[in-house]
């Protein structure tokens, strides 16, 4: 599975400039140098490559809304994991700006892990030296030590065990090379995310617990649904320690809820903070992480895989949140706008969306044939009558 970290500076960067801040940072991230290899002896995992192939960089031309199109192109197109890097970059030019869109197989890297990769590439890009970083830990090694809760006190069913949380989810969608719609993206300006953040700390609750619900609400609306089942990641990297490498650290949590049974709107909030609040701690990541690995062997083929995907418990919506994306002090060369991490589903009746807070603006982007653009306009419309 691809994804794709987008960041827009208000300089024309040329494809030398990108190209030695990629070197840089490639030598900084052992995985932008690893491949997937199942070896007899050793087994399925990363091997790093004698020598380093660059990251390719394709550079293209700025036209009408080409950002959005370009990284649903990256979206559609493999990642051959058989060699590396596992992962590639596109340069949109124009006369005084640039996009640059930062696409990675899943495996090797997060969407924090993207983020730090933009972060080091901004500091190459003005100049400083990265220095490089060790292999990133396994997730199962940084948790080896956490002593998990009794039975009793472990995360408990999501939702109260409500039963429809164990639905099967969709059929798998054959996305992998078919051509996808243009990505589409909500911007939030910078009053308006302002006020939100504010509304969110006054009534208790988080901004994504805020988005999962209102989220909800649409798409209940939209798509005729009386419960909404939602996927949230979690970023467990400052609990766990394990740093700022390009890395994939799997962890979410599932909420569900009757987005229109007369619940007020900031209560049904608080309720999906409540849920998630359990993997705001070590022991809380530890049963999570444990579950994951029971559920999907790491062995397991990938037909089955899709099967266990196909009959498994499903979601209605995923809403992966970056947060305030970090960059570090702002530079000469400093990007403008972050979006990401952009994803389509692969699941039928499964809709992704991804939430970046970048230069107090939030940006909203989804991509898949089954989102609709009245989706992001009833999502802008119940925030501001949120904080009305």
């Amino acid at each position: 599975m691809n994804f794709t970290l987008g960041a827009e500076f208000p300089v024309a960067l040329t494809p030398e400039q990108l190209r030695v801040a990629l070197s840089a940072a490639q030598e900084r991230h052992p995985l932008l140098s690893a491949h997937i290899d199942d070896c007899p002896g050793s087994g399925l995992g990363f091997y790093r490559s004698p020598t380093a192939i660059p990251i390719e960089l394709t550079v293209l031309r700025q036209t009408m809304n080409s950002w959005t199109q370009a990284a649903s192109a990256e979206l559609s197109r493999p990642i051959e994991t058989s060699s590396a890097p596992l992962m590639r970059t596109v340069l949109i030019q124009d006369t005084a700006s640039s996009m640059v869109l930062l696409t990675f197989d899943h495996a090797i890297a997060d969407g924090m892990g993207a983020v730090f990769l933009l972060k080091d590439l901004v500091a190459a890009l003005n100049g400083r030296e990265l220095a490089p970083l060790p292999v990133p830990e396994q997730q199962e090694k940084l948790i080896a030590g956490v002593s998990l809760p009794p039975a009793e006190d472990r995360l408990g069913e999501p939702s109260g065990g409500d039963p429809r949380m164990a639905a099967p989810g969709g059929k798998s969608r054959a996305t992998r090379g078919i051509p996808l719609p243009p990505v589409q993206n909500l911007e939030l300006d910078v009053e308006l995310t302002g006020r939100i953040v504010e509304r969110c700390r006054i009534e208790g609750t988080t901004v994504h617990s805020l988005l999962v619900a209102v989220a909800s609400r649409v798409t209940g609306t939209l798509d005729g649904k009386d419960f909404v089942r939602v996927m949230s990641p979690v970023n467990h990297r400052r609990l766990t320690g394990a740093g700022e490498g390009v890395a994939s650290y799997s962890c979410a949590g599932r909420t569900g809820s009757q987005p229109h049974d007369g619940t007020p709107l900031w209560e049904q909030a608080r309720a999906v903070r409540a849920e998630l609040s359990p993997l705001g701690s070590l022991a809380g990541i530890a049963t999570a992480v444990a579950a994951i690995d029971e559920a999907f062997p790491a062995d397991v083929d990938p037909d089955t895989l899709a099967e266990m995907v196909t009959n498994g418990p499903g979601n209605e919506l995923s809403v992966t949140n970056l947060g305030v994306v970090g960059l570090g002090p702002a530079e000469q060369i400093y990007p403008t706008r972050v979006v990401g991490p952009l994803i389509a589903s692969y699941v039928e009746g499964q809709e992704i969306i991804s939430v970046a807070t970048f230069a107090g603006r939030m940006q909203v982007c989804g991509v898949s044939h089954g989102i609709r653009e009245e989706f992001f306009t009833e999502l802008r419309q119940g925030l501001v009558d949120a904080v009305s």
